[in-house]
């Protein structure tokens, strides 16, 4: 008995050391879903006079602690408030004053709708164009550990998977599985696994509340950043979650009857719905489409993944006690259910694929889409044992242990050559065979499913495909005179955008003697234009269009002309992609 506790503990130790490696060699920066549309001033531009308040526009909502913007000075002084505020997607922080001519770093971090903490910054200047030393990004929040805090964010995510899914499948499989007499499902590797999950998703909440202030794990105790850091679904996914986890584990133990089972198969039900309450989840579109094949991707998974462990656990328990019957009768079960999850996994796949992604060029040019297509090669691998176990090898067993009826009440399959799996003969010999092959896939499916959520645990703090391939704002630039045309076009996708043309002078400040401009838009590869645009002049040489329409994606062209004095002319092109 101490033996096989052992040597379950062993394994259990052997996939976390695998989920911790998995996420550690493909954890990146994180880069969650909303992102940095817009702001006032512009990265990289060049101000008049001082602002009074900075603006920072996102692609959803966020939520933002008092000192969450900071602006430093070309000294690394803070010349902000400490006050900004958020109200919807946009973010505002005062400034402490006028600002002298100089150049500026804006750094902040936010909290976004689907619960992850993102983070940047971007310069401006004031007067004249004037560089910014690039370690004041670092100063900035001078007490973050972002690497660290991102990795380990992303295996705490893991480890968490690995424990929700393992334990609660295990319980929901155990007990249809189980038979008259037969131990609880809530096993000592149910209920280590069920702390795992508990653990690692409550060990989030510090790691959360640094990445959200930049001052470390203890922040936590902080005023207001717990709230913050429970924000937009955290919080419900950790009780929820929680709550399940406790009722599985309370039950270990106890007789799997009455109450006691209605909490463990109530809590199994109850803990994976935590997963889908906060994420990428939150901001899907259709949300019920989102919503509904999360859940049903989760509750599939669970029964997968913690249903190998089920089996295993029965399989081992009937062949020991000689009962080779009752081994196959619960392999043939469970081979039903699986194909049943495998059909869910792919269906509810194929809907969030849709969601997140959208076309091919965002599955093969975002880090999104590259895991994404990693996890669905792994997948396949799994699906690949599976049915080999389920059209091979599990006749096959029914055969050799003669079990007359499968689950369902049909007659057995008759497997041609099936007594002669591995080339045994009938007999004892050639059922361990069998057993040893298809437990040998079990373990490789379980192993694979491991790695699965390895790869979750990073793809759930990456930007969906779908945004990263058009998220955030297109900046180029051409010569124009003796200065520079700049152009910043907003949001660069197809439909209703904002056109900024920024003129500067050879010191890179502001060109004040343009009182007028033109636009020429074109889409050369679309034979679309020129289209002749009248800008607004915003301030000096500063002109712009608001909401003007570029529907079709593609490579444009924007021309940009204008008139120094009554007799010259001078004109640059600058292109930007729509898409």
């Amino acid at each position: 008995m101490a033996a096989r506790t052992s040597s379950r503990a062993g394994h259990l130790a052997g996939l976390v050391l695998l989920v911790a490696v998995l996420v550690l060699a493909l954890a990146s920066p994180a880069s969650a879903h909303a992102e940095l549309s817009t702001s006032d001033p512009a990265d990289d531009s060049v101000a008049a006079t001082s602002p009074e308040v900075v603006t920072l526009s996102f692609t959803e909502g966020v939520s933002v602690q008092a000192d969450g913007v900071r602006i430093l000075d070309a000294e690394g002084e803070r010349v902000d408030a400490g006050t900004a505020t958020a109200s919807g997607s946009t973010v505002e922080a005062p400034v402490a004053g006028e600002l002298p001519d100089g150049g500026y770093l804006v750094a902040w971090r936010v909290v976004s709708a689907d619960g992850h903490p993102i983070r940047g910054a971007f310069t401006f200047s004031v007067g004249t164009r004037t560089d910014v030393r690039t370690d004041l990004v670092d100063a900035a929040f001078a007490g973050s550990a972002d690497g660290r805090d991102d990795a380990v964010g992303a295996v705490l995510r893991g480890l968490a998977y690995v424990g929700i899914l393992g334990a609660t499948g295990a319980v929901l499989v155990g007990a249809a599985l189980r038979r008259d007499g037969d131990p609880s499902p809530v096993g000592g590797a149910t209920t280590a696994l069920g702390c795992l999950g508990l653990v690692a998703v409550l060990a989030q909440l510090p790691v959360q509340a640094a990445l959200v202030t930049g001052r470390g794990w203890s922040s936590i105790a902080d005023e207001g950043v717990l709230s913050l850091a429970i924000a937009d679904g955290v919080g419900w996914s950790i009780g929820l979650t929680g709550a399940g986890l406790l009722a599985l584990v309370i039950t270990a133990g106890l007789p799997f009857r009455g109450p006691a089972r209605a909490l463990a198969v109530g809590g199994a039900v109850l803990a994976p719905v935590g997963l889908v309450v906060t994420g990428h989840t939150r901001t899907m579109s259709p949300a019920a489409v989102g919503y509904l094949a999360d859940a049903a991707h989760v509750a599939a998974g669970a029964v997968w993944f913690g249903g190998l462990g089920a089996l295993l656990t029965a399989v081992a328990r009937r062949r020991r006690a000689g009962d080779a019957t009752g081994a196959a009768e619960a392999t043939a079960r469970f081979s039903g259910l699986a194909g049943l999850a495998a059909g869910v996994v792919v269906a509810a796949g194929l809907a969030l694929g849709w969601i997140e992604v959208g076309g091919l060029e965002a599955l093969t040019s975002t880090t999104y889409g590259r895991l994404l297509l990693v996890k669905v090669g792994l997948v396949s691998l799994v699906l690949a044992g599976a049915a080999w176990n389920r059209f091979r090898l599990v006749p096959a067993l029914h055969h050799e242990v003669a079990v007359p009826e499968s689950v369902g009440g049909e007659p057995a399959p008759d497997v041609d050559g099936a007594a002669d799996v591995d080339g045994a003969a009938n007999g004892t010999a050639a059922q361990d065979r069998v057993w040893r092959g298809l437990l040998r896939v079990v373990r490789l499916e379980a192993v694979a499913i491991v790695a699965v959520l390895g790869l979750t645990a990073v793809l759930a703090n990456e930007t969906p495909a779908r945004d990263a391939v058009g998220a955030g704002i297109q900046t180029v630039s051409a010569p124009l005179g003796e200065g520079t045309l700049e152009v910043v076009v907003d949001p660069a996708e197809p439909g209703r955008n904002d056109v900024h043309a920024y003129l500067l002078d050879a010191g890179d400040g502001p060109d004040d003697r343009y009182g007028d401009a033109t636009f020429e838009l074109a889409l050369p590869a679309q034979d679309l234009g020129p289209l002749d645009r009248e800008p607004v002049q915003a301030g000096p040489g500063h002109f712009q269009l608001v909401g003007t329409d570029l529907d079709v994606a593609g490579e444009w062209t924007l021309t940009v002309t204008v008139k120094p004095d009554r007799f010259t002319e001078e004109s640059a092109t600058v292109r930007f992609r729509i898409r």
